[in-house]
């Protein structure tokens, strides 16, 4: 019995500003010729106003359809205010999710903030498998990743013991989104240092898709001296286990 994927997977990588999580992932993808990865940024005026993003059907702008947002697998979410986006457009974004069944990672940042969706009950925020804390953020020098799960998409290593080790060897976020986890949803690895414990990494499934929250925007930090290792290999992995699997060709 023969499986033929027959397509690429396609992937829209969205953010507020050419920060470095975004740039790194922008590059990851698009060098990869298995993907076919569009990203995008805000336009801006001559005074520095933002616009938002283009819209349209070009693979440089938002799309303009429901049809054409669906033709993704996966949207990697970062930290963009809720006015860049119509009603309606965030509601193709859960949907997309919902009844589509795509995959959207969120990844929070510290200047629009994710949280600003928690009240879009028409839109995004019923996505999100986390409550957000009071305090909003946290910085600290001396945090330390710890794997809470197997999941393939977390494994960095061949085993549990050096999963952990790796995990725990990472250069650690210097700033991570204070939240607790809902019900029904699943910490895989949480940040921690002393008499603290933080979620890094929620995810659930909505609907027909899954969805996954980062509380920080700093795993391109895991490159420091290793390039790619271990940066790449989480990435791709967690791209798989999230998105939809592109048409497959049976027999």
């Amino acid at each position: 019995r023969v499986n033929v994927i027959t397509q690429k997977s396609r992937v829209l990588i969205l953010d507020g500003r050419p920060r470095w999580e975004f740039r790194y992932l922008k590059n990851m993808f698009e060098r990869d010729k298995r993907w076919e990865a569009h990203s995008l940024l805000p336009k801006y005026d001559m005074n520095g106003r933002p616009l938002g993003f283009g819209k349209g059907l070009r693979s440089d702008q938002f799309p303009s359809s429901r049809e054409r947002l669906f033709s993704y697998q996966l949207i990697i979410f970062g930290d963009i205010a809720p006015q860049y986006f119509t009603a309606e457009e965030r509601k193709w974004l859960r949907e997309f999710v919902q009844y589509n069944g795509g995959g959207i990672v969120f990844i929070d940042g510290h200047i629009d903030r994710l949280s600003s969706y928690a009240g879009d009950n028409e839109g995004l925020g019923p996505l999100f498998p986390v409550r957000w804390r009071g305090a909003q953020e946290r910085r600290s020098m001396d945090t330390k990743y710890r794997p809470l799960t197997d999941d393939a998409s977390v494994q960095m290593g061949s085993d549990t013991t050096q999963n952990a080790k790796i995990w725990g060897g990472l250069q650690g976020p210097r700033r991570i989104t204070l939240c607790e986890k809902l019900k029904g949803a699943e910490t895989l690895v949480e940040v921690f240092e002393t008499g603290m414990r933080m979620p890094m990494l929620v995810r659930w499934r909505y609907g027909a898709g899954k969805v996954l929250y980062m509380a920080s925007d700093e795993s391109w930090r895991w490159r420091l001296n290793v390039g790619d290792k271990f940066h790449e290999k989480f990435w791709k992995a967690t791209a798989k286990a999230t998105m939809e699997e592109p048409f497959a060709v049976m027999d």
